[in-house]
């Protein structure tokens, strides 16, 4: 694949509802990732163009299925983990800064599943008389 084959624009379309999606173009967004497979995408862009993103990804759940296509060069899933503002100096009072945080899912291995320790325990309350 020649690198002009690569598109600008990044799509984000949720798991559950194939036609609720969202494009933003790849000139204003930094990918970071972090630890345990959480990617924070950093955008940076006019306010007018960040309505639509804020809009999609408002009161939706933090465990939503979402699938990622970066330059129509495929998709992956994810999970979304939040979007909040980003607090940085210098910037125009027209320019808007969002970070929105993914987790990368996948389906675990038997030898995985094995090595995980129980997340969740029963409590019994004891009350002493």
């Amino acid at each position: 694949m020649v690198s002009s084959d690569i598109g600008s624009k990044i799509k984000f379309t949720k798991v559950s509802d194939k036609s609720q999606s969202v494009e933003i173009d790849q000139k204003y967004v930094t990918l970071r990732e972090g630890t345990n497979k959480v990617m924070a995408f950093h955008y940076r862009a006019p306010i007018f163009e960040t309505i639509e993103f804020e809009r999609f990804f408002d009161k939706m759940p933090s465990s939503e299925k979402i699938i990622v296509n970066i330059g129509g060069t495929g998709g992956f899933g994810a999970h979304f983990r939040g979007l909040v503002e980003g607090k940085q100096k210098n910037y125009s009072q027209n320019l808007n800064h969002l970070i929105l945080y993914l987790e990368e899912y996948k389906c675990p291995k038997k030898e995985e599943v094995k090595q995980m320790k129980k997340s969740s325990h029963r409590f019994v309350n004891k009350v002493k008389k």
